[in-house]
């Protein structure tokens, strides 16, 4: 089954979180992220969390970034699609530049 490159994960276990994004972490700390890039980071309201892509507005600095939220979320109550928050470096699980993301869509929904 293909998964919709944007899709929010509305659960993941903690433990399975962490662990996946130290690896991302330790594989990607020498990444350059720039404006119009996606990276995919944890929002969490209370006891509700859920995993979001954000498209990179800004780059403050190459460990803080302020992104818009490129997805619908489902469970959380403060934070809607289009809303800009600040993400720093350490907070970011996954990373798809502008254009693989484009391509990415692609490949789920077609030409």
């Amino acid at each position: 089954m293909k998964q919709e490159p944007k899709d929010n994960i509305v659960e993941v276990c903690e433990c399975c979180s962490k662990r996946l994004k130290k690896q991302w972490q330790d594989l990607h700390k020498n990444i350059h992220i720039q404006t119009s890039d996606f990276i995919k980071t944890e929002v969490r309201e209370g006891t509700k969390g859920e995993h979001l892509w954000f498209q990179v507005q800004e780059v403050i600095s190459p460990n803080l970034f302020i992104g818009k939220c490129a997805n619908i979320p489902v469970d959380l109550d403060k934070l809607n699609e289009g809303d800009s928050r600040k993400i720093k470096f350490s907070e970011i699980e996954g990373h798809m530049s502008q254009d693989d993301m484009e391509q990415a869509k692609e490949d789920y929904y077609g030409k």
